[in-house]
């Protein structure tokens, strides 16, 4: 009878053991597609050597990119392991506010440089005090200045490819919204 409970008690603590036991859950990879390419001479004979090798490709540069302002993603033309070349496009955002931003400012800017002749004109005659005339140089550099940076903004909906390479994991989709410096695509270069 005892050694029946000793049994029993050693197959209990095992169940418990067993139960216990942390499963680690492993992360899908999904694989990217690779060309094979055979390298070396042809020859009508078969030689019979058969080669088989394991490794890793670790890609040269990686890059996780963003937009630099904010705004819905309307064009993401590209996929998981795309090869795109340098200067292609990755993803585009609405640039539709910043665009009337920049038109805007450059009038506004236009306008200041017209001012600005205006007074230049005038004080060259002798009618004007210096003070306006550097009120109103000033007030053209700072309309210049904000629709530069208004422009700069039109270009910073775009993201073209830094260097030729090949599209990793896509974090978002069309018709998300990207945040400054929120990463939407990982991109890399095997060489």
């Amino acid at each position: 009878m005892r050694k029946f409970h000793f049994i029993l008690l050693c197959c209990l603590a095992t169940l418990l053991f067993q139960s216990c036991k942390k499963e680690e859950k492993e992360r899908e990879i999904q694989p990217i597609e690779v060309k094979t390419v055979m390298v070396g001479k042809t020859s009508s004979e078969n030689s019979g050597v058969h080669f088989s090798a394991t490794g890793r490709i670790a890609a040269d540069k990686s890059v996780k990119l963003s937009f630099q302002v904010s705004g819905t993603i309307e064009q993401f033309p590209v996929s998981m392991g795309d090869f795109v070349q340098k200067g292609s496009l990755i993803a585009k955002i609405d640039g539709t506010a910043y665009q009337k931003q920049y038109e805007a400012r450059r009038a506004q800017a236009e306008m200041a440089e017209d001012n600005y002749n205006r007074v230049a004109e005038v004080y060259s005659k002798g009618s004007i005090a210096e003070v306006k005339m550097v009120e109103a140089r000033s007030n053209y550099k700072q309309a210049e200045a904000a629709a530069q940076a208004s422009y700069q903004n039109v270009k910073f909906t775009r993201i073209t490819a830094p260097f030729t390479g090949y599209i990793g994991e896509k974090m978002m989709e069309t018709g998300d919204l990207a945040s400054p410096g929120q990463p939407i695509v990982d991109f890399f270069d095997i060489d």
